[in-house]
């Protein structure tokens, strides 16, 4: 018992080469754990928010596919004003439906049908169907945006190609993340 409170009172350290070569595979060490819990961090935030921005066009292309589908129109009238493009869909003897880009959201309206003009008065809005998917949205459409009609008519299209582009920005931290989705349908 007596050697091992000998051993115990011995004042035996450490010598400050060993404390240098401690201190430095320490400081490598927790270098890489912060590094690596860092670029996890932001590799989840990166890819949340891609994710956010893909829901969200998806859930812009479904709004205008479904109405286009559901309403059925007889021909497709594009419109372009500055940076507002918008297509107004029209069915005999019914209400004129208007999907429209502007101002970073969609909007689907559906007007009381005054011939060519239907989109020129604002009192003759009978409801706004589209704007549930895009009240809450945390991102913005770009001026890149557009809704486009290929037919082979001047204004008024009965059969074509409606091509649809869209470019979602959602800015995280002071950096922009974007992406890009086309798509084309026939009517």
């Amino acid at each position: 018992m007596s050697n091992f409170v000998k051993r115990l009172r011995r004042e035996e350290g450490f010598t400050l080469l060993e404390m240098i070569a401690t201190l430095a595979v320490m400081a490598l060490v927790l270098g890489l754990v912060y590094s690596l819990t860092i670029f996890g961090m932001r590799s989840y935030h990166k890819i949340s928010i891609e994710n956010s921005l893909r829901d969200e066009a998806d859930l812009i292309m479904s709004a205008v596919i479904t109405e286009l589908y559901t309403y059925s129109p007889d021909s497709i009238e594009p419109k372009i004003s500055g940076s507002t493009t918008s297509v107004v869909l029209r069915k005999s003897g019914k209400q004129a439906h208007v999907i429209q880009f502007a101002d970073g959201k969609v909007s689907i309206e559906q007007y009381q049908d005054q011939g060519s003009n239907a989109d020129a008065d604002p009192d003759a809005i009978v409801e706004t169907i589209g704007a549930e998917a895009t009240r809450n949205m945390d991102s913005a459409l770009t001026d890149q945006s557009s809704l486009t009609v290929d037919c082979s008519g001047l204004s008024l299209c009965q059969s074509g190609t409606l091509s649809i582009s869209l470019e979602l920005e959602q800015i995280y931290e002071n950096r922009p993340y974007k992406l890009n989705m086309q798509s084309r349908f026939g009517f």
